[in-house]
């Protein structure tokens, strides 16, 4: 499939790729790099959101911005794990250092929120995702729905069909079974989130309007993916939209600590449906204990 040339305000040109070359991608791919080597380090409080402090191999100790506001559940801070970090030589930056990725067992995690979005216009550049390469040109930061919110990507195809994407950052693993390892969002509430799906969920009711949820998924150690128990509505949001034509795409990513690069795995992980999820836990109401106090007859 031959495909033109095409560039739009606040987007990007890309190259001719066949279908077939796409659909060939079925192992890891580099789509991404660093510009800074990765320093190892130890974390030894993640203080606040934003604020983690850390100590370098040569016994330094220093500040580093932690780049995620979630709750980073699962990710063991509490050990004082090893991570990287990456080193701005912005003078202007209160902090040079950035938290990068944590070790989690014999897995490193990316961590750092604003990444998937670079990777993912690396990976749109390069026609490198499988599922997504009808297109000519793309936007991103694109202003959509009711609820005044901006869609990660806009795809449009030759014949004048707009992809909206949106893109999530998923670190959480979760083992279901035994033998059920799977990659969930989010981490915590997320009223965003929320909003999101349901806005996509709209958006593909319209004419020649589709809309694309990928999940940057930051882990290799997962099989499966899966809405968080964590965020019951997100949850519910998440189901109503695909079912209603929202298309999850669930995407393995890898980032290298030693060399910086970040690669593309190229089949999806498989969505479970809800009924394989485990089930919401009601919330119960605490019970009222009965008053053990007796009066007291006043003395005489």
């Amino acid at each position: 499939m031959n495909v033109a040339f095409a560039t739009v305000a606040n987007g990007m040109r890309y190259s001719k790729r066949s279908r077939a070359a796409a659909e060939s991608v079925t192992s890891k791919v580099k789509v991404w790099e660093y510009n800074s080597r990765l320093i190892g380090a130890n974390l030894n409080l993640r203080e606040k959101r934003f604020i983690a402090h850390c100590e370098l191999e040569d016994g330094e100790e220093i500040t580093a911005h932690c780049p995620n506001p979630g709750a980073m559940k699962g990710f063991g801070l509490e050990t004082k794990p090893s991570v990287v970090l990456t080193k701005s030589t912005d003078t202007k930056r209160k902090l040079p250092w950035t938290l990068e990725c944590v070790k989690v067992k014999d897995n490193w995690v990316n961590c750092n929120t604003m990444l998937p979005n670079r990777v993912i216009a690396a990976a749109l550049r390069q026609r490198a995702i499988p599922e997504l390469d009808d297109y000519v040109s793309v936007q991103s930061e694109v202003k959509y729905g009711t609820q005044n919110s901006r869609v990660d990507f806009v795809l449009t195809s030759a014949d004048g069909v707009e992809t909206y994407l949106e893109v999530k950052s998923v670190t959480l693993r979760e083992d279901f079974t035994e033998n059920q390892p799977v990659a969930t969002f989010p981490d915590c509430k997320s009223t965003r989130g929320k909003k999101h799906m349901e806005e996509l969920r709209e958006i593909c009711q319209k004419k020649n309007k589709k809309s694309v949820v990928l999940l940057f998924v930051n882990r290799t150690d997962v099989n499966a993916f899966a809405p968080s128990n964590l965020d019951p509505d997100y949850k519910r949001a998440f189901y109503d939209a695909v079912a209603s034509g929202v298309k999850p795409l669930p995407y393995v990513f890898e980032t290298d600590p030693e060399t910086g690069e970040v690669f593309l795995y190229g089949q999806t992980l498989p969505v479970l449906e809800e009924h394989q999820t485990p089930e919401l836990q009601k919330k119960q109401k605490p019970s009222r204990k009965r008053s053990t106090r007796v009066n007291k007859k006043k003395e005489k």
